[in-house]
């Protein structure tokens, strides 16, 4: 089986390269080639850039450059971790119909937006808040229709926030700012929007990629599906604040601010998706339908990503700490 992942150099993609080429597949990356393919053997790596190239025409004047790439590809499988335009989801899909047997992508919870209850369902009423919410949104219909109308099998996989190295893990503001956790470190007071009260929920990044893989193996079972894919957990602004102050050894306090008074602290960086909607997805349905079993809890999945951190210089404690947890390899 030959085996696309658009990103595949990425967060999740090194995962999944890694695991598919042990298995024996063909391994094609497509990626612009900025950060470096992970080091295994069996996979060829296409750098393209992927804006430019759904932008530009192929020299037949019918398809874009991108889909007349993809078709010379002629992949089994296309896994898209990186698309954030429902534009660039319809024109892979039409250019991989009819040659590609399935067609995983990597959404996300925001497609949910504001949810009516918790933890929120794969069947729950999508309302999207913002216009990254509202692409992911559109490309599951793209998905399910392509399915419906061409027999295209296609999975939407869609996680909430992804903790893992060598990304900065989420943040009592809700975002993934490392000065925030080095003032906890540094036990200075926190700032921290609305009452903290808001709840995050996480996924360690291994477990998305596992999650692609039992989509993939289980191709007939997650065709025209879309899957929830998280640790089960949800932690508070509050609570993630303790665990963080505690892991780092920290008497740091916090001080709760208003959102707007917030923003303007962080005005490039707003918090206010993350503050005003929950987002802590169920993952019922992927236990029942794929076997998912989240294999790190939230709790260890903050502290993994917080001790890479300490591992590669970027997070200084003024406390001794204990040594790695052995979890953080990078992709």
């Amino acid at each position: 089986m030959r085996v696309l992942i658009i990103g595949g150099s990425g967060h999740i993609g090194g995962y999944l390269a890694q695991y598919f080429a042990g298995c024996g597949q063909e391994i094609v990356v497509l990626s612009r080639g900025i950060q470096p393919l992970p080091d295994v053997q069996g996979v060829r790596l296409i750098t393209v850039d992927r804006a430019a190239a759904e932008a530009e025409p192929a020299p037949d004047g019918i398809r874009t450059r991108w889909q007349s790439l993809l078709q010379e590809i002629s992949a089994d499988c296309v896994v898209d971790l990186i698309a954030y335009e429902a534009s660039s989801t319809r024109q892979t899909l039409e250019a991989i119909r009819g040659r590609a047997r399935h067609f995983v992508n990597i959404g996300s919870g925001w497609r949910f937006g504001e949810p009516a209850t918790l933890p929120t369902r794969e069947d729950d009423p999508p309302r999207p808040r913002c216009h990254y919410g509202e692409q992911k949104q559109a490309m599951w219909e793209a998905i399910e229709r392509e399915f419906r109308e061409n027999g295209l099998a296609g999975t939407q996989i869609d996680p909430p926030a992804i903790q893992g190295a060598p990304k900065v893990p989420n943040g009592p503001t809700g975002l993934r700012l490392l000065e925030v956790h080095q003032g906890i470190a540094d036990g200075i007071a926190v700032r921290i929007p609305g009452t903290g009260e808001t709840i995050l929920g996480m996924v360690y990044v291994a477990d998305v990629a596992r999650m692609v893989v039992l989509a993939i193996e289980q191709r007939d079972r997650a065709a025209g599906q879309a899957f929830n894919v998280s640790c089960g957990r949800g932690i508070t602004y509050n609570g993630l604040f303790e665990l963080i102050r505690e892991f780092c050894g920290s008497e740091a306090t916090c001080e709760h601010v208003p959102l707007d008074e917030f923003e303007k602290l962080y005005p490039q960086r707003t918090s206010r998706h993350h503050t005003l909607y929950h987002q802590l997805l169920s993952g019922d349905k992927a236990r029942r339908v794929l076997g998912f079993e989240p294999s790190v809890d939230l709790e260890t999945a903050v502290r993994d990503n917080l001790q890479y951190l300490v591992d590669a210089g970027k997070l200084v404690l003024r406390a001794a700490r204990r040594g790695s947890h052995g979890l953080h390899t990078r992709a």
